[in-house]
């Protein structure tokens, strides 16, 4: 949004006055027209930027992206965050924890399975309190091709004897729903809660 703005603002709206303004003018102040409409540019961008910035803080967004990398440790601060996060907008106890736990279980299982190196992958995670009252979460990742959800069965039955299959049955079972898609590199995991 805020390159389209900057583009817009210089290829068009300060663009076309300050060239009309400099078409009446003599011809060796045309050159000017360009270092201008930049500064121009700029100044209004920045003006709409601070005081648009002011509005969004007065609004409580109903959308938490995070990336993180592989770590542990950046894991269980994104529960803590999602947790927050869930709390602010009215979840209850039950969604909260499912929010949490599933997070927790796909991304532990992208470490200990999908990723070669877990301190060089990525995790993007993306929470939106809908205005149904239920969480979506976007989980996206840059490993192998890999569907957490592969670990349990559509049964709900436990596909290996391993403990992260338990707890990726359990999401299944509880998740109102969830999608899976490769595409481009990515790995992309959609989730209903």
């Amino acid at each position: 949004k805020s390159a389209l703005l900057l583009a817009t603002l210089r290829g068009l709206i300060v663009l076309v006055p300050c060239t009309l303004l400099f078409s009446v003018l003599e011809i060796g102040l045309f050159w000017w027209l360009f270092p201008i409409v930049e500064i121009l540019s700029l100044c209004i961008f920045v003006g709409l930027k601070i005081f648009f910035r002011g509005k969004r803080r007065e609004q409580n967004e109903p959308v938490l992206t995070r990336m993180i990398s592989g770590r542990s440790e950046e894991v269980s601060a994104l529960t803590e965050e999602l947790e927050a996060f869930c709390e602010a907008h009215d979840a209850n106890p039950k969604q909260s924890y499912y929010v949490m736990m599933t997070v927790e279980e796909v991304c532990i299982a992208l470490n200990e399975k999908a990723f070669t190196k877990p301190e060089n992958g990525l995790i993007q995670v993306t929470a939106v309190a809908t205005q149904d009252g239920s969480f979506e979460l976007f989980i996206r990742d840059n490993a192998v091709k890999f569907n957490a959800f592969s670990l349990a069965t559509t049964d709900g039955k436990i596909a290996n004897t391993a403990l992260d299959a338990l707890g990726m049955s359990i999401i299944k079972n509880k998740v109102s729903e969830f999608f899976y898609r490769h595409y481009k590199g990515f790995n992309i995991l959609y989730i209903k809660i």
